[in-house]
């Protein structure tokens, strides 16, 4: 909702209930708690813009979803608390003005000039928080490209206290692009509006509704954005926000410290960070690796991304090769070669007279045994002083008698985590625990915490990067309504309204559809990518992988149209009548191991020349993106009866053959135990990978009458 300056502080003065009203009905949002934060809110606002000179300019307020006086930046889960809109004599501009309610008694400066002591923790300095927001509005809003708007923004402290801590070294310089203003009569009176004067000279209503209407304007593929940072570490592709700014910010002072005292011993530490799908994770491995190409300090081989599966290994790989830096798999460490030694050492050790057995139970005494004899992993370069651990909740925990599966790693050693920590002098772990559907992929937080301080590591605070978003349209209401839909919380699903939107209305910022066959799935997809957006078909294990040859080379498309190899997905329905038959494959897998062709579709390739050739898998899409992407939901998860059921017969993942296995077992005695239960959860965890792959939208086709008439009872449940 837009309005004047001048307009929105005489509401606020005279009859600020009629607005906040107003503004309850427009984001849905109703409850005394909401209603007192718009109060409270408000009446900043009107304070700090009480000012004639800014009468008729325009300020956004609130926006579908909001809680507060803020601004969604596009295609995201960050607010701008205040965006006054207008321009100068030269261009349209916005200035991005943040809140601070803060108590600063005993703040201190910080150790960098992004990170400041508050109330004993280190946070993001509220003016960096603030360059974030600008930074992101210059590069990827749409109005601000299409207009050649300038952006400038500043922070303004709403308590009387001092912001001296925020103004001195080492943040003098920060603040003085984005400055800091306080509740003292002279920078109310004088010093902010002479800001915004220097900004904004005359109202511009066509921009400012230009503004709000705003969408996010540049390539967000994340594939080609790591290439892109990969292939020139001094310009980054990403604009991090918030707490991942914070996170980046806090993983670079600990590599410093790191690296101050090398000399001084062998000090480990630990940094986790956790966020769910589309938090950017990733996003801040890749600039940390970025930064740290940068620095002298630090040879190629002393930092690495370190993967947790194939697909994500050779991905990674495969962003270091297209941008022509030779030894790619200098800068990527597959998890399994922080073993001490592999399992062909395990099984000679173990032949020697007087040896005895390596029992995965015993993995402390079988490491120690190993070391002695200075085994250590053959892969010519020494252990990395800095390990970025993406996907860590893929990490295996061979504690768990179910992670003893083959994946080449020797489960005699123990938890992969506790190796890559020894290996290490700053391992940084990224994760989501909700993403590790496979049995093996059973490593939490807290097992991480405890290994690293048996290993005298300094263990901080994990780092949240919950509430936010940049996938699936920056909603985050989406993401707590599919945990809801699925059971994985014990949250009621938010409004529907709070996110989605239709083909046919406006509505919330993300669409979603149920579609009435594989067909229509195609169809819709077909129709994004002549757009010029990218696309793919999706599924969990509900199908055998019929098509997977012994070596798994060539083009299995090809092979199939000519008959040699069944289709995995090999459906009829009826439309209109008519009966139709729709195939497809899973997605190829040349060597074993090359998940690049479904995830990149490389020149030269089917995926390349048909994005919608194959059917990609939640271990092969796993911490990877789409503008658009159809998810085929299949007979493993059905509804019935109220709730969620898995259907044992439907379940074809190899990764959690333990747990199926268990989960026969117990249908033979005729009960549903503690196993069903764990293989529902595995499942409903796949589909929730699936289902968190989008960019703008997705759609949904499910196998199941029953299931799908229950999807689109709960896409129309009320408001």
């Amino acid at each position: 909702m837009l309005m004047p300056v001048g307009e929105f502080c005489r509401q606020v003065a005279q009859n600020p209930n009629a607005l906040v009203n107003d503004l309850q009905r427009l984001t849905g949002r109703t409850g005394e708690n909401e209603r007192l934060a718009w109060m409270w809110s408000l009446d900043r606002a009107a304070h700090v813009l009480n000012h004639p000179t800014l009468a008729d300019f325009h300020l956004h307020v609130g926006q579908r979803g909001s809680v507060s006086v803020e601004y969604r930046l596009p295609a995201s889960a960050s607010w701008c608390d205040l965006v006054v809109l207008g321009r100068n004599q030269t261009q349209r501009t916005a200035v991005v003005v943040e809140l601070k309610d803060w108590d600063t008694y005993g703040d201190q400066p910080g150790p960098s000039e992004t990170l400041v002591w508050h109330h004993g923790e280190l946070v993001l300095h509220p003016s960096d928080q603030v360059r974030g927001y600008v930074e992101y509005c210059r590069r990827f809003h749409s109005a601000v490209h299409d207009q050649g708007a300038g952006v400038a923004g500043c922070v303004y402290f709403t308590q009387p206290g001092s912001a001296g801590p925020y103004l001195k070294k080492p943040h003098d310089g920060l603040v003085a692009d984005y400055p800091i203003f306080t509740d003292s009569v002279h920078d109310v009176d004088e010093r902010f509006p002479e800001f915004l004067r220097s900004r904004l000279t005359l109202p511009d209503q066509a921009f400012a509704e230009a503004f709000e209407a705003g969408v996010y304007q540049q390539d967000r593929s994340f594939t080609r954005q790591v290439a892109q940072q990969v292939a020139d570490p001094s310009r980054s592709p990403f604009v991090l926000l918030d707490h991942q700014r914070r996170g980046l910010e806090l993983c670079k002072l600990r590599i410093q410290e790191a690296l101050a005292r090398e000399s001084t011993g062998d000090q480990k530490t630990l940094i986790v960070i956790e966020g769910p799908p589309g938090s950017g994770k990733s996003a801040i491995a890749a600039q940390l690796w970025a930064d740290l190409a940068q620095d002298e300090r630090l040879s190629g081989d002393s930092f690495v991304v370190t993967t947790t599966s194939s697909s994500q290994r050779r991905n990674w790989e495969s962003f270091f090769e297209q941008a022509g830096r030779r030894g790619a798999r200098g800068f990527v460490m597959p998890a399994n070669r922080y073993a001490p030694a592999d399992a062909r050492w395990v099984s000679q050790y173990c032949k020697r007279p007087g040896a005895g057995s390596m029992p995965p139970e015993k993995w402390r005494e079988n490491t120690v045994a190993c070391l002695a004899e200075k085994a250590g992993p053959k892969h010519g370069a020494g252990p990395p002083f800095v390990s970025i651990v993406d996907e860590a909740h893929a990490l295996i925990n061979p504690e768990q008698p179910k992670a003893r599966t083959p994946a080449g790693w020797a489960v005699a050693f123990g938890p992969q985590a506790y190796h890559i920590i020894r290996s290490s002098r700053v391992s940084i772990f990224l994760m989501d625990v909700d993403q590790g559907f496979r049995d093996r992929e059973c490593t939490t937080r807290t097992d991480i915490e405890a290994w690293a301080r048996e290993l005298g590591a300094t263990v901080g605070p994990p780092i949240s990067l919950a509430g936010a978003q940049f996938r699936l349209a920056g909603s985050v209401e989406y993401v707590a309504w599919i945990e809801a839909v699925l059971g994985l919380t014990d949250s009621p699903p938010p409004p529907v309204s709070s996110w989605r939107r239709t083909s046919i209305s406006a509505g919330g910022t993300l669409l979603f559809e149920v579609m009435p066959d594989p067909l229509a799935l195609e169809d819709a997809l077909r129709s994004h990518i002549e757009a010029g957006d990218t696309a793919r078909l999706l599924a969990t294990f509900g199908r055998p992988w019929k098509s997977k040859p012994p070596t798994n080379r060539g083009s299995r498309r090809a092979r199939s149209v000519a008959g040699s190899t069944p289709f995995d997905f090999d459906i009829t329905f009826e439309r209109e009548g008519r009966l139709h038959r729709w195939e497809k494959i899973w997605n190829a897998v040349p060597g074993g191991d090359d998940y690049t062709l479904f995830v990149q579709a490389p020149p030269g390739t089917a995926m390349e020349e048909d994005p919608l050739a194959e059917v990609g898998c939640p271990y092969t899409i796993r911490g990877f993106d789409y503008d658009w992407v159809a998810v085929l939901w299949l007979k493993d998860l059905v509804w019935r009866n109220d709730r969620w059921t898995v259907q044992l017969d439907h379940v074809h993942e190899s990764g959690v053959s333990g747990t199926l296995a268990d989960a026969r077992h117990e249908a033979l005695k005729g009960t549903i135990g503690p196993a069903h239960q764990e293989l529902l959860k595995r499942v409903k965890q796949a589909y929730r990978i699936l289902l968190t792959r989008a960019m703008k939208g997705l759609y949904v086709w499910a196998e199941d009458a029953e299931t799908a008439a229950h999807l689109s009872d709960m896409l129309s449940s009320a408001v």
